[in-house]
């Protein structure tokens, strides 16, 4: 029998991430404290799990930088190009690279990670957001890879970790996810996600 996971969550919250005080602003954050602020970081999984590979590959081939930048124009965004002396990386999804991957000069391919974004804006300022989530799956045993934007962070655990990584996300103090949708993680691995909350109320992490 597959694992049953009902996902703590939140509402859906739009992007204002600071309260102040011991009110709760428009966006549903809640402050513990009215001595300062407190940053409650919100996960959201992206298109509920949809799969991501992670793909290297060398950087000096000129099908392989072409297949980057077709990448970034037609590919579901996120996705992810890095290029280095030594490599071009590649995160995007399985789907949209599964028609020239093997046409990839010496490509090494780690399939089957999925992706949260932390959901809002994230100032430069801010000091310890991924520490925060990467020591909480750390305690899990969850190993993740991370990504950053000008405007915010992704973190990606391979599918197999997922019940630990969302378990791990639930009880943490200050990280929510925001979803509420129950997830089927069955014995094979696969991952069903219903589209609608089925009966009885979600769990509301405050």
């Amino acid at each position: 029998m597959g694992v049953h996971l009902l996902i703590c969550c939140q509402r859906q919250f739009g992007t204002d991430r600071w309260c102040s005080g011991a009110a709760v602003d428009r966006s549903g954050c809640r402050l513990a404290s009215q001595r300062g602020m407190t940053h409650i970081i919100k996960l959201r999984p992206v298109d509920e799990l949809t799969p991501f590979v992670v793909i290297k590959v060398a950087p000096a081939v000129p099908s392989n930088q072409a297949a980057a930048a077709r990448l970034l124009v037609a590919a579901h965004a996120p996705v992810f190009v890095a290029r280095t002396s030594t490599e071009i990386s590649i995160v995007a999804r399985e789907e949209d690279v599964a028609d020239f991957r093997d046409s990839l000069i010496g490509a090494e391919c780690d399939d089957g990670w999925v992706a949260y974004v932390v959901l809002g804006t994230m100032e430069f300022s801010l000091v310890g957001i991924m520490a925060r989530v990467a020591t909480c799956l750390a305690a899990a045993g969850v190993p993740l890879l991370a990504q950053s934007t000008f405007d915010t962070d992704y973190v990606l655990v391979k599918r197999e970790h997922v019940t630990a990584a969302e378990a791990a996300f639930c009880v943490a103090e200050g990280i929510e996810v925001v979803r509420c949708l129950p997830v089927s993680i069955e014995d094979d691995g696969a991952l069903t996600v219903a589209t609608t909350v089925g009966a009885g109320p979600c769990t509301v992490t405050e």
